[in-house]
C-alpha cells in the first residue's frame, strides 16, 4: 500500500512540475539564456546565479536549484545572464521564489549591450518596471514579459525603498533588497538568425529578423538571396538583391552575389560583367 501510494504522489508531483513550467510550445523560437553564464551583486551561501539558467524551474532555494543574492545590508541588488552574442529578444519569463512576492515587488527588468557590473541603468534598455502602487497587490512570482530588443545581457534589478512604495506584508522590508530567481527563460535568437533552434540564416538587406517567422524587419534580401526571410539562394542564372537579376552565360549558371560568369564568358549577344547587358552583333 505504501509502495502504491508512494507512486501516486510522484505522479502528482510531476505533473505539477509539468503545469508549472511556461508552455515552450508556445515558442518557436528558442532559449538562448540556459546554461549561459550568469552573474549577480552578491551571493547569499551557496545559492550562485547560474541557478537560474540551469533548465530546472525550481519553487524555493532550498531545493537547490534557484539563485539568491544577500537577504541584508543591501539597498540594491541585481542579477544578470550573459547571452555571449547581440541576440534578438522576443519574451523574456522569470519564475520568482515561490512565496515571496513581496521581495519581488518593484523590480525592474532590463536588456543591455553592457554588463551590470560595468555600467547603471540609464544606460539599460527597460522592458518591464513593477509600478503597482496599491499596497495590497504583490507581483506574481512568474512574469512573462514581452521585450523585442536587441541585445547581449537580460539584467534583473530591484532597489530599496521601492518606487511604487512599501507593501501591506509583514516581512516587507523598505531597506534591505535581495533577488531570489529561480529561473529565468529568454526566447529569442542571435541577431540575424531564427527558428526553433537559431539555426537558420537570414540575409535581410537592413536591419535583422524576427527570430520565431525569419521576416525581415525591412523587405529586401542581402545580394544572392531571396524570400521573406532571405534565406533561399538565388536560383540558376539569377543574381544581386532579391535575386532579380539575370545573368546570360555561355555556360548556364553564375554567380549569385556578382552575377560574373567566369571563364566560359557571356552568351552571343551579351556582355558586362555580369553578362547582363544585351548588344547588338551586327557581324
Amino acid at each position: 500500500m505504501n509502495s502504491d501510494r508512494d507512486k501516486i504522489w510522484m505522479l502528482q508531483f510531476l505533473m505539477f512540475g509539468v503545469l508549472a513550467t511556461f508552455p515552450r510550445g508556445v515558442y518557436s523560437s528558442y532559449n538562448i539564456a540556459e546554461g549561459k553564464p550568469a552573474s549577480q551583486s552578491t551571493t547569499l551561501s551557496t545559492w550562485t546565479a547560474d541557478k537560474a539558467v540551469d533548465g530546472v524551474i525550481g519553487k524555493d532555494v532550498t531545493d537547490g536549484s534557484c539563485s539568491s543574492t544577500v537577504d541584508h545590508g543591501y539597498n540594491l541588488a541585481w542579477w544578470s545572464v550573459n547571452l555571449e552574442e547581440t541576440s534578438r529578444i522576443k519574451t523574456i519569463n522569470v519564475t520568482y521564489r515561490e512565496q515571496y512576492p513581496f521581495r519581488l515587488s518593484g523590480f525592474y527588468l532590463y536588456v543591455s549591450n553592457s554588463s551590470a557590473k560595468y555600467s547603471q541603468p540609464s544606460s539599460w534598455h527597460l522592458c518591464y518596471h513593477d509600478d503597482i502602487m496599491d499596497p495590497d497587490i504583490l507581483p506574481s512570482i512568474n512574469q512573462l514579459r514581452p521585450c523585442t530588443v536587441d541585445g547581449r545581457y537580460v539584467i534583473f534589478y530591484n532597489k530599496r525603498p521601492a518606487d511604487n512604495g512599501p507593501k501591506n506584508h509583514q516581512y516587507y522590508s523598505t531597506y534591505d533588497v535581495n533577488v531570489e530567481l529561480c529561473e529565468v527563460q529568454v526566447y529569442g535568437c542571435p541577431v540575424n538568425t531564427f527558428g526553433p533552434t537559431c539555426s537558420t540564416t537570414c540575409h535581410c538587406g537592413v536591419g535583422g529578423c524576427d527570430p520565431d517567422t525569419g521576416l525581415c524587419d525591412v523587405t529586401g534580401c542581402q545580394p544572392g538571396w531571396k524570400g521573406p526571410s532571405c534565406s533561399t539562394g538565388c536560383g540558376t542564372g539569377m543574381f544581386g538583391e532579391n535575386c532579380w537579376k539575370k545573368c546570360h552565360c555561355a555556360v548556364p549558371g553564375c554567380d549569385r552575389f556578382s552575377g560574373t560568369c567566369g571563364q566560359a564568358g557571356c552568351a552571343v549577344g551579351y556582355q558586362g560583367n555580369a553578362c547582363d547587358q544585351e548588344y547588338l552583333n551586327i557581324m
